[in-house]
C-alpha cells in the first residue's frame, strides 16, 4: 500500500516538479487534495475487496433501530444476515416500514426480516431500522464497503488500488495549469480512465461476476 507521500511525489515526478518530503507547500497541498479527489472517484467506481469488511449488531428486545459504528458516511450495504437464524435480511423501502409501523398500529414484537438505513448519530454513523421489533437476543452482520477516509499525513496509507489513483490525479493537475509537454487533459483522462478499468477487471476476478462495469 502506498504512503500519502509517495503518491504525492509520483504526481510530482511526472509534473517534472521536485519531490518534497511534507505537505508545507501549497503546491504539494494542491496534489494531495487531486489524490483525495481521485480516490474518492475510484472508492466509488466499485466494490473493492480492499475496502470490505463486516459489521455486527446485537439486538434488544423491543428496540428497532441500530447504529453501524464506524462506517461513517460513505458507505454500501452489499447483504445482511441475521445470523441467529441463518436468515437473510430483506432491504425494504421506507413505505414498508411506515406501513408496518404506522398502518398497523402495535404489531408483535418477533424474529425480525427487514431493514433500512434510516438517519445518523452523533458520530455521522448511520442507523439502522430493523423490523419488525425484535422480540429478543438477535446477531445481525451487515456486509458493508466502507470507504476510507481522506489521506491527511505523510505515512497515511491508501488500501485502494494505487495507479489509477496517480494517474487521476497527474489528470487534474495537467487540466488545473493547462497542457503539460504534450500531454493533454483529455489523453490523461483516457489513460485514468483505462487504469481504473483494469483495475476494476482485476478485482472482480476475486469476486467473480458481481457486476459488469463500463467507464463513463
Amino acid at each position: 500500500m502506498s504512503t500519502a507521500l509517495q503518491l504525492v511525489n509520483k504526481v510530482l515526478r511526472r509534473l517534472r516538479e521536485d519531490e518534497v518530503t511534507s505537505f508545507t507547500s501549497s503546491y504539494a497541498s494542491l496534489i494531495l487534495d487531486f489524490v483525495n479527489e481521485t480516490k474518492r472517484e475510484v472508492e466509488d467506481s466499485w466494490n473493492w475487496t480492499s475496502l470490505r469488511t463486516t459489521k455486527t449488531v446485537t439486538t434488544v428486545a423491543g428496540t428497532s433501530q441500530y447504529a453501524l459504528t464506524g462506517v461513517g458516511s460513505r458507505f454500501r450495504i452489499l447483504d445482511a444476515w441475521d445470523s441467529t437464524n441463518n436468515a437473510q435480511l430483506v432491504l425494504a423501502n421506507s413505505a414498508y416500514f411506515n406501513y408496518n409501523t404506522e398502518g398497523m398500529g402495535s404489531p408483535s414484537q418477533r424474529q425480525p426480516y427487514a431493514y433500512q438505513v434510516w438517519g445518523r448519530d452523533s458520530n455521522g454513523d448511520p442507523y439502522i431500522s430493523i423490523n419488525p421489533v425484535p422480540d429478543g437476543v438477535y446477531t445481525l452482520t451487515f456486509y458493508v464497503h466502507e470507504q476510507q477516509a481522506d489521506l491527511v499525513a505523510t505515512a497515511d496509507t491508501m488500501t485502494v488500488a494505487d495507479w489509477p489513483v496517480v494517474l487521476g490525479a497527474w489528470a487534474k493537475a495537467i487540466s488545473e495549469r493547462g497542457e503539460d509537454g504534450g500531454q493533454n487533459t483529455i489523453e490523461q483522462q483516457m489513460i485514468y480512465k483505462s487504469a481504473l478499468s483494469d483495475a476494476i477487471a482485476i478485482d472482480e476476478g476475486r469476486v467473480h461476476g458481481e457486476t459488469t462495469w463500463q467507464p463513463n
